[in-house]
């Protein structure tokens, strides 16, 4: 469990804006998803399962109520432009044996890979867990194969831990003949609170990072309006 309010909104450097995954937003992260399944069912199991437009509003409906109660973080990240869709992002909580280890996570829509926003969101998540959530340990995993990944986690400055085996679930042969990867490995990072002073982006990008909080109200409010 976080424990406290969500923040309403993440902004860096007027570039990417999270806000909280929410159904009202769920036609543009909908869309998203849809255009990026080729890539997204090479690593993300999640991805094989049939979803339309309603149902997936009703997972959007959960992931915002799993937030506003604290149990973990699930953002939509948009250009704060033109509010074009750009990625998913979480913090999860991920240890029973530390509660203030939390586990990062994203994906970045197909059409916007490759522009830095994989790298600045996952420092964004870096910074919101160690400066709001006072993290004592922030970690990510990945597939062995997904070079991408491999790449923001470097430019975050990571520490690899090792290789996890069979990490990943056992792909069915529908999964498979999707596309999913076969590799059930994957590599463990991290960062804890001694590690901050040594990476050289941490300072200068959090004085480019805005978060907004939530007032009481304004979470009375947003949990009524997921009913509406």
């Amino acid at each position: 469990m976080m424990l406290k309010l969500p923040p309403k909104k993440v902004v860096y450097n007027n570039q990417i804006e999270l806000r909280l995954m929410s159904p009202r937003d769920g036609s543009s992260i909908y869309q998203g998803v849809v255009a990026s399944l080729p890539e997204l069912k090479r690593f993300m199991n999640w991805a094989h399962y049939d979803a339309d437009l309603a149902k997936a509003c009703a997972i959007y409906a959960e992931f915002e109520a799993k937030s506003l109660k604290g149990e973990e973080l699930s953002f939509a990240g948009f250009d704060p432009q033109t509010n074009e869709f750009l990625c998913c992002c979480g913090i999860i909580p991920g240890d029973r044996l530390n509660s203030r280890a939390y586990e990062i996570g994203y994906w970045v829509a197909s059409h916007k890979t490759g522009r830095g926003i994989g790298t600045i969101v996952a420092k964004m998540l870096t910074s919101l867990a160690f400066r709001d959530y006072q993290a004592d340990r922030v970690y990510v995993t990945c597939n062995l194969e997904n070079h991408l990944s491999l790449k923001i986690i470097e430019n975050c400055g990571f520490h690899l831990e090792g290789r996890l085996r069979n990490y990943f679930m056992q792909p069915t042969s529908k999964m498979l003949a999707e596309g999913y990867s076969s590799i059930r490995d994957a590599f463990s990072f991290s960062l804890v609170p001694d590690d901050l002073s040594s990476l050289a982006w941490f300072d200068e990008f959090n004085t480019k990072l805005s978060i907004a909080q939530y007032h009481t109200e304004e979470k009375s409010q947003a949990s009524r309006e997921r009913f509406v």
